[in-house]
């Protein structure tokens, strides 16, 4: 009898453990531009998300703390189809938001998760976001809108180019700025120069871009004044091919 007990219990952990592991494997399909909330918490330190993507696709992922939250150090990770690691933002330093970055070698259904920092041991909510930047390319002329339901937007700049990129803020009470990223090895996006909009004054700045790089503008607003500020502000960008 107690033989027949310790094999039904043996049995019964077995299942508990598969439910589990079954649980931390299950992933919540998005879609691009979709916010999606989340929570991390001592039991679940990172969350699935999976996407469907076309090989060529500049793909951006966003993952920000949400109002009020006590979730710091913020990582976006990326995995491709076959489960490749294409971006991971785990050894960065960034607190309230994570942004990673990546061309898309082949279609699939990738898998985006929403993780911490390395040495980060907080939990609490946050928001993601799979986002297809719009390309600039010469004689490209776009408006967008950024505000406290929209957040910030990306836009991927040519390879290899000598450039001009001219922005304006068209109206609003905010102010976003305009920021140039480039994204290293692992695919974290980093700031290479940023200029704050002055509104009906077009702010232009001309560069060279490399050929081996990734290279995204993002008009932006401060993580905290998202949370405190009511944004809700237009803005023109145009690139121009020297």
């Amino acid at each position: 009898m107690l033989k027949r007990l310790l094999i039904i219990f043996g049995l019964l952990t077995v299942l508990m453990i598969a439910a589990v592991a079954y649980a931390q494997d299950e992933a919540t399909p998005v879609e691009y531009g979709q916010l999606v909330e989340g929570e991390l918490t001592s039991d679940a330190t990172e969350i699935n998300y999976t996407i469907k993507i076309d090989e060529g696709d500049v793909v951006v992922v966003e993952m920000r703390h949400a109002p009020d939250s006590d979730l710091y150090s913020l990582a976006a990770k990326v995995l491709s189809p076959d489960g490749r690691p294409i971006a991971d933002a785990t050894e960065d330093s960034n607190s309230d938001v994570s942004v990673v970055g990546f061309v898309a070698e082949e279609s699939g259904e990738y898998t985006v998760v929403a993780s911490r920092g390395s040495y980060s041991d907080s939990t609490g909510p946050f928001l993601l976001r799979v986002i297809k930047a719009e390309a600039l390319e010469d004689g490209a002329e776009v408006e967008g809108n950024i505000s406290n339901d929209s957040y910030d937007q990306y836009f991927t700049l040519p390879n290899a180019q000598d450039i001009t990129l001219s922005y304006m803020q068209l109206d609003g009470d905010y102010s976003p700025s305009l920021d140039i990223l480039w994204a290293d090895e692992a695919g974290v996006l980093h700031l290479m120069a940023t200029a704050g909009a002055i509104k009906d004054v077009t702010m232009s700045a001309s560069f060279k871009t490399d050929d081996d790089a990734l290279y995204i503008a993002a008009v932006t607003a401060q993580s905290i004044d998202y949370e405190y500020e009511d944004i809700d502000s237009n803005f023109q960008l145009a690139l121009t091919a020297n």
